[in-house]
């Protein structure tokens, strides 16, 4: 039994390897990592929805976090397989009321999900800044080229939690599910962030009744 006996699956990024001739699912080793540094059991889930079906049904699990890496098909990206899955697996999270925490993709993949459109940005690969808000960070990483602004219709399905000064949003929370989303990357720092770890504890352990 993990320390607080709670288990969240986690999705995976496609990647090919032209030199093995393979399509692999793969993780950033530091995530794992990151949700064992926050006292979570972490299991990834293939980018096939009907064995991940297999593997949600037969697992006992406490939330859902949806991870980094790979552009949204509809915006030009080459994974369709990991949005068709992770499309099923946010429905299927909302019907059972299981919480789900999005990490920059899993905050697009979100978007995408109720509707909203995402725009183009600039300045925020490979940089820091800093994010105001219910969430108020002097320096957070940025790895996304892609995101929503406050001008966009996000409101009409959740609460802006955290922005940039160039407007785009940063975190938010769902006004009805169990759902919330970062667009930083807590498990890429080197040192975790103590807040970032509560700000999870936090979320899972009160079911996704909480964030702050």
């Amino acid at each position: 039994m993990h320390m607080n006996g709670k288990t969240i699956f986690y999705t995976q990024r496609v990647y090919d390897v032209v030199e093995y001739k393979e399509r692999r699912d793969a993780i950033d080793q530091r995530l794992p990592r990151f949700l064992d540094k926050c006292d979570f059991l972490s299991i990834g889930l293939p980018n096939d929805v009907d064995i991940a079906k297999k593997i949600v049904s037969n697992v006992n699990h406490d939330g859902v976090l949806l991870s980094g890496g790979n552009t949204l098909t509809e915006y030009g990206g080459d994974a369709p397989e990991r949005d068709k899955m992770e499309h099923w697996l946010l429905d299927y999270a909302i019907q059972h009321e299981i919480p789900v925490f999005g990490i920059c993709r899993g905050m697009q993949l979100i978007m995408s999900h109720f509707g909203i459109k995402l725009n183009n940005v600039q300045n925020h690969v490979s940089k820091y800044h800093a994010v105001t808000g219910s969430i108020a960070r002097n320096s957070v990483n940025s790895y996304h080229n892609m995101a929503a602004f406050e001008t966009d219709n996000i409101t009409e399905h959740f609460d802006i939690i955290s922005v940039a000064e160039d407007g785009v949003v940063e975190a938010v929370k769902h006004k009805v599910y169990p759902i919330a989303a970062i667009m930083w990357h807590p498990e890429r720092e080197k040192e975790h962030c103590e807040d970032d770890c509560a700000l999870i504890k936090k979320f899972y352990n009160t079911r996704g009744g909480q964030l702050l």
